[in-house]
């Protein structure tokens, strides 16, 4: 004779008939986070992200609103867009990122971001809704990567890292496109 319910340690070890509420409660956040993700376009967390969308926006004679932004999103390469998470300051009419080494490569050379601006320098970024045309530039001049270094170690309270590892990051300089 087959039992109509199933025994108490059955229903306590989860081992009743058809899907329990854990492992549907579990797709539905699932589903609500990959939804999210879609919805965001562009990079969700530390993961990358496609084309940026938002409201296209001229470029600002000054960045130094750019003060009280923690993170901004980049989009590199327009013709196959690639976007990320990145911290920035702002000095005057130009805007700075540094690669981070927190997570990733140790190479900035490495990082797919880095490796488009060298095919493209054309780039986008989104603060907010507010997207801005930009043009990526690596700094090499000695005295502003140190100057932009402090500001990046200021604004996020960085504390100095062993030289070496510290060296290694790039820093671009993003301003207006040529018209």
């Amino acid at each position: 004779m087959a039992r109509a319910t199933p025994r108490a340690e059955e229903r306590s070890c989860g081992t009743t008939r058809g899907p329990s509420r854990v492992s549907r409660s579990a797709r539905g956040l699932l589903f609500a986070a990959c939804a999210v993700a879609v919805a965001c376009s562009g990079p969700f967390g530390p993961l990358p992200g496609g084309r940026l969308a938002g409201v296209p926006t001229p470029v600002p004679k000054s960045w130094d609103f750019i003060d009280v932004v923690e993170t901004v999103q980049l989009e590199t390469l327009p013709s196959d867009p690639h976007s990320v998470n990145v911290w920035c300051v702002g000095v005057g009419d130009a805007l700075y990122v540094a690669s981070s080494l927190i997570m990733g490569p140790t190479d900035p050379g490495e990082r797919r971001w880095i490796q488009n601006i060298r095919l493209d320098p054309n780039v986008r970024i989104r603060v907010g809704r507010q997207i801005y045309a930009l043009r990526a530039d690596r700094v090499t001049d000695p005295d502003e990567i140190v100057r932009i270094r402090t500001k990046l170690r200021e604004k996020y309270e960085i504390e100095p890292t062993r030289a070496g590892r510290d060296q290694t990051a790039w820093i671009f300089r993003f301003s207006a496109r040529a018209p």
